[in-house]
């Protein structure tokens, strides 16, 4: 008799053998359709609720294809006094599969709106978080979870604006908001969604920052603090001698710190960071502001924030009253992953106070080996400093503090070779209306009928063809400040105009146009969220110059945008206005179809 139970047993869960109705609600004794599932194709409970949302959500039909097979195949409102039954002796699962859930979640999107699915896509995500760190959810399992929410169709992620994504790239950034205050900066932009897990409780914020912030990060979904950078905007640069020397004699005590308290890092920095800290740059400036922008679409802040110091890649922006713990701390930045290291600029401050203070080297050395446990550098480590001034701090003063530094450049039409001259006083200045660190908010005027040509600079001369004009001496004058701030005005203008109607108004944006940004470019054009273009314009009056100025941190953001970094040259006259596109600058002068000229200071 036992073999045949077995017998019976192995036969009926060789195939479907579970009888699901498609319709639920039913009396006992009622006749309705459905299908029979296999032991593998169902499970008896799930926990998060999404299953009976989902029933929730969906219209009741007396009957439906049986090509549709329903997703909610869990047993316990059908058969719900044989939990045993099907789970001990029939192999049920006791809940749905973690790649299951998945496929619920899309079905459930196609019944529910995303505010209504919230806090189910919440219990979801919170469940695999925690089978993830039991060990439950292996790393084939996370792996599927990646590759299917880059999916296009894979919308399964809720977010604030009432729809479902994924984290297809034609979606634009997706992230989960870790930081409300920098959240409302961007609240003014479409191009950024952030993940909505419905009104959540203190407990359950909890959870989300514990335990499903790391299934996020791990699955690919970043936080909000991750995507944004912030951008330096500063004016009138100062004397960088002091904080330069600061700096350059805290490296060591730095470098010893992060050798004894952080050995893993000052390992990773030495082989990948140390190229940062060789072309580390301070630049000390009058007046320091930030926006905040993100790093994958560029959209950025509305307002800019003040600050007394800000790393943005290998440049140390700092003001010149910023006390030395603001600095440090902003230094740590480039030793800890972007992040401020509390401990670090402690111990640099301490240090500097006991210098500050007369403290003999050996008692330095006694508070640094006994009282911080910082040991002393093996004699085999290079001591950390920064590069020579000259090729650091004074080369971006020079370049930016003198006015009449101009670079010798030529249009891209073939250049016609001048006899060596001295430029006129009275050619019309140059002028980019951030340089100068005008704050005021000049009036266009009355705009012009433009017949606006595009010169690109694919049409440029063959390298070799023809010669730069060479020059012995600039001479500039004292330029009318008032005017050349109307001419580059203008010269926005103008190319707004001209790229309006390449591109259409909605692609194109003046940054400049209502008020001075201090962004190193003046229009950007997005014809799609993942395509994005900066234009810095260069206007001018005189038909005869082939040059323009360009400031270090524009040529430093056009070697760091390549491609989509384009120079607009302006030509106004009083009808028309001339402009020439100069398209990855960087690459136009390595192939010598543009030419970089520094300016020695007289």
């Amino acid at each position: 008799m036992a073999a045949s139970k077995n017998e019976i047993s192995e036969e009926l869960l060789s195939g479907p053998f579970v009888f699901f109705p498609y319709t639920s609600g039913f009396r006992h004794k009622d006749v309705v359709s459905g299908v029979f599932l296999s032991s593998e194709e169902v499970y008896w409970h799930d926990s998060t609720g999404t299953i009976d949302l989902m029933k929730e959500m969906q219209p009741r039909c007396s009957s439906i294809g049986v090509t549709q097979l329903p997703l909610a195949k869990n047993l316990c409102n059908v058969y719900p006094g044989l939990h045993e039954f099907f789970v001990k002796k029939c192999g049920v699962h006791e809940s749905p599969s973690y790649r299951s859930y998945l496929e619920i979640l899309l079905e459930l999107s196609t019944v529910a709106l995303p505010s209504q699915a919230a806090n189910a896509v919440f219990q979801v995500f919170l469940t695999w978080a925690e089978a993830m760190k039991s060990g439950l959810l292996n790393s084939e399992d996370v792996v599927h979870m990646k590759d299917s929410l880059v999916k296009l169709e894979y919308t399964v992620l809720p977010t604030t604006q009432d729809k479902w994504v994924s984290l297809h790239p034609s979606f634009g950034s997706v992230c989960w908001c870790d930081d409300k205050k920098l959240r409302n900066r961007f609240g003014h932009l479409d191009s950024i969604d952030f993940i909505y897990f419905g009104e959540l409780g203190d407990h359950e914020q909890e959870l989300l920052q514990t335990k499903v912030s790391t299934l996020m990060q791990t699955v690919g979904i970043p936080a909000l603090s991750e995507v944004v950078t912030r951008e330096a905007i500063y004016y009138d640069l100062v004397d960088g001698g002091f904080k330069y020397s600061l700096v350059n004699w805290a490296l060591p005590y730095a470098q010893r710190y992060i050798f004894s308290v952080h050995p893993d890092k000052y390992l990773y920095f030495k082989q990948f960071g140390f190229d940062t800290l060789n072309r580390l740059q301070i630049v000390v400036v009058e007046k320091l502001f930030y926006k905040n922008v993100i790093k994958n679409n560029g959209g950025a802040s509305e307002k800019q924030f003040k600050c007394s110091c800000l790393l943005q890649g290998n440049v140390l922006y700092t003001t010149s009253d910023t006390d030395s713990h603001a600095l440090y701390m902003e230094l740590s930045c480039l030793f800890f992953d972007g992040n401020p290291e509390l401990h670090f600029a402690n111990f640099l401050h301490m240090i500097t106070t006991m210098v500050e203070s007369g403290s003999a080297e050996e008692q330095m050395e006694s508070f640094i080996l006994n009282s911080q446990k910082v040991l002393k550098l093996p004699v085999e480590e290079s001591l950390w400093s920064l590069p020579p001034l000259m090729e650091n701090d004074e080369s971006i003063q020079t370049s930016l503090a003198f006015s009449d530094a101009r670079a010798n450049c030529f249009k891209t039409q073939a250049a016609v070779a001048h006899p060596s001259r001295m430029l006129n006083s009275d050619d019309d200045e140059d002028f980019d209306t951030k340089t100068n660190a005008v704050d005021a908010t000049l009036p266009i005027g009355n705009e012009l009928a433009m017949n606006i040509v595009l010169d690109p600079a694919d049409k440029g001369p063959e390298v070799g063809a023809s010669k730069f004009n060479i020059r012995d001496r600039l001479n500039f004058g004292t330029p009318n400040v008032a005017q050349a701030l109307q001419t580059g005005k203008d010269g926005e203008l103008a190319a707004f105009k001209h790229f309006t109607g390449l591109f259409g108004k909605k692609a194109v944006k003046w940054v400049n146009e209502i008020n001075e940004t201090g962004l190193p470019y003046d229009i950007v054009i997005e014809e799609t969220e993942s395509e994005r273009e900066y234009i810095e314009v260069k206007a001018t009056k005189s038909a005869r110059k082939d040059w323009f100025k360009i400031t270090v941190r524009e040529w430093q953001f056009a070697v760091e945008k390549g491609e989509t970094f384009s120079v607009a040259h302006v030509i106004l006259s009083d009808s028309d206005a001339k402009v020439t596109v100069y398209k990855n600058p960087v690459k136009l002068c390595q192939q010598g179809k543009l030419q970089l000229v520094v300016m020695m200071a007289r």
